[in-house]
């Protein structure tokens, strides 16, 4: 923690990206303050005020609490617009992207126990704001609301095209958002999101156990067996987290849901293992087929809601671009 010191260039307590793709989104440039890199780095801080205070190290909680305040307050002023936390800080044209990923600080504290109370280092009320901005338009903007959530979205509703990442929807990090959005009471939401990286996956692409890195609304797919997907997982420990707390605990309320209002006729379960999601219901015949229980799929019928053509589902080999034809 001390040496990534050096990026906080400022001496603000908020660590700044150097004009590159210097992070996981290694063809996506970032400039100052970010939502992503910035996020994850005040969470661990605060975790670091969590182990302080575990470790009776007085000293340590002191100096990190500090760096706590005054970088969630930079954060915020920085990159916080009414609506969401800006993509940067930098001014570019495309500084005020809606990153899918801007709340992965939050999750880090949620899956870590923390996240509210002594430990919290973000305002609930704008992570939930943050969150219901990403499902009305990364997720329901995006290919009519059925593949999942892009990376990037502009304001205006369209895909951020500035980079060979931000128009692409990447699996594990969707996983790791609706996870985010059921820690905060967003369970449809986050379970409608999931959706259709599953259908997107398992029935449109037929990759059920090749789980890929990215694909982009085309069809085109990346990175086969990626381990990022394996994110999933963290959707069922938000479930068992919130299973756990208390009727009428801050973390067990369900908040309201965003624009896009998601069925509550239905359970996620009910439309997972039916096959309808809350805008299409297919005829029964268009099903898929299941062995020893689990959906598999080996093509898609040419009546399903899932329909594509041959071109639309042939991986790039040509390069590890992922970006859609314009």
């Amino acid at each position: 923690m001390e040496s990534e010191l050096k990026f906080d260039k400022d001496g603000d307590g908020l660590i700044e990206n150097s004009g590159y793709a210097d992070q996981t989104y290694d063809g996506w440039v970032v400039s100052g303050a970010s939502a992503y890199c910035g996020g994850l780095w005040i969470a661990a801080v605060c975790v670091m005020c969590k182990m302080a205070r575990l470790l009776d190290c007085e000293s340590v909680y002191q100096r990190y609490r500090d760096l706590l305040e005054r970088g969630s307050a930079a954060f915020d002023k920085l990159l916080w617009n009414g609506q969401y936390y800006n993509y940067d800080s930098s001014g570019r044209p495309f500084s005020n992207s809606i990153m899918s990923d801007q709340c992965a600080g939050q999750w880090f504290l949620r899956a870590s126990g923390l996240g509210e109370g002594d430990f919290q280092a973000f305002p609930t009320e704008k992570v939930r704001q943050a969150l219901r901005t990403v499902f009305d338009l990364n997720v329901m903007q995006f290919a009519g609301g059925k593949m999942g959530a892009v990376n990037g979205m502009r304001p205006e509703g369209v895909p951020d095209c500035s980079s060979v990442q931000s128009d692409e929807v990447w699996v594990g990090v969707v996983y790791g958002l609706a996870a985010t959005m059921i820690h905060e009471g967003m369970v449809e939401e986050g379970m409608r999101a999931a959706e259709g990286c599953y259908r997107t996956v398992w029935e449109r692409l037929g990759m059920a156990f090749q789980t890929p890195e990215a694909y982009c609304e085309r069809g085109i797919f990346r990175s086969l067996a990626y381990m990022r997907p394996l994110s999933i997982w963290a959707m069922q420990l938000a479930l068992e987290r919130r299973a756990a707390q208390p009727e009428g605990s801050e973390a067990a309320e369900t908040v309201p849901q965003s624009t896009h209002t998601v069925s509550s006729t239905e359970t996620v379960e009910t439309r997972l293992n039916t096959g309808t999601d809350s805008n299409t219901v297919p005829p029964k015949e268009t099903e898929p087929e299941t062995r020893n229980g689990v959906p598999h799929t080996d093509a898609v019928p040419p009546n399903s809601s899932v329909q594509s053509s041959d071109q639309d589902l042939v991986s790039s080999k040509e390069g590890d671009s992922c970006t859609s034809a314009q």
